[in-house]
């Protein structure tokens, strides 16, 4: 999320990259990657709103994508947070919602959950895709849980992974979709 010469931005392991080259990775990624993508959204909003294509009502430059403060969910015991970092970017800890005292899920799930052994969780977070790598996405996890034997509950999320998306172009695909 922000340049670090402490994280490898391509590889977890440590050492994969000399720590001078784990910052300049990310700053790379982020002014080839990132902005060229995310620059002409922003630019065509901004037009929208009547701003400057270049620079901040202050008269300060335009940098996309803009470098906002950020609370990292993650744990600084799991990953310490970088010593490079500014100050506007912090990792707080996880985040935990209050135990609810009155959800019942609905009977579809309860009646799935105590029909045999406990389910595989499958899901990606808020990653996304287009409908191709929904299709393949969704039919690999599938064909994981029935190669393992396991039962399972994908959770589509952003992504929008399910079963009605099939890629029966594979056998494995084909055969699941039967």
């Amino acid at each position: 999320n922000h340049p670090t010469s402490e994280i490898s931005f391509f590889k977890k392991e440590d050492g994969a990259l000399p720590k001078c080259l784990n910052k300049l990775a990310f700053q790379a990624f982020n002014s080839q990657g990132i902005a060229k993508a995310q620059r002409p959204r922003a630019l065509e909003l901004r037009a929208i709103a009547g701003l400057s294509a270049t620079a901040h009502r202050d008269g300060s430059p335009l940098v996309l994508p803009p470098d906002l403060p950020q609370m990292c969910a993650m744990s600084p015991s799991f990953v310490p947070q970088p010593t490079d970092w500014p100050p506007l970017k912090e990792m707080v800890g996880y985040w935990m919602m209050p135990p609810s005292t009155g959800y019942q899920p609905p009977q579809q799930l309860t009646a799935f959950l105590a029909a045999g052994a406990p389910p595989v969780y499958i899901g990606f977070g808020s990653m996304k895709g287009n409908p191709e790598f929904c299709k393949k996405l969704s039919t690999m996890a599938i064909a994981a849980l029935a190669h393992a034997k396991m039962r399972g509950i994908l959770l589509g999320g952003w992504a929008g992974l399910t079963a009605a998306v099939l890629d029966s172009s594979t056998d494995d695909g084909s055969r699941l979709a039967e």
